[in-house]
């Protein structure tokens, strides 16, 4: 995974390991330094993604299950990306 900000539909990302052979850590950027996050299973990371730039390095196992969720602030600044701006969940986009 590429060195990257969310955009505007992943204000917020939730990250959860379900199950993995070896380590996969993510890397966030933050004010120059690199924070290095290692999750066992069961384990969830909650970030920023639009502000703070992520990646992982290529994967070295055969096997990993991770979940990924986005979220808006549904009184922030990005409150219309709810559903990518859609009307409903399972909707091509506008």
């Amino acid at each position: 995974l590429e060195r990257h900000t969310d955009r505007p539909s992943g204000e917020y990302g939730v990250t959860c390991c379900l199950e993995k052979q070896c380590n996969f850590p993510i890397f966030f950027e933050r004010e120059g330094h690199t924070i290095e996050i290692e999750l066992d299973v069961g384990d969830i990371c909650i970030y920023k993604g639009i502000d703070y730039p992520h990646w992982r390095e290529p994967y070295q196992g055969t096997r990993h299950i991770q979940v990924f969720l986005m979220y808006v602030d549904r009184s922030g600044l990005y409150q219309d990306y709810k559903w990518d701006k859609r009307s409903s969940l399972c909707q091509p986009p506008n």
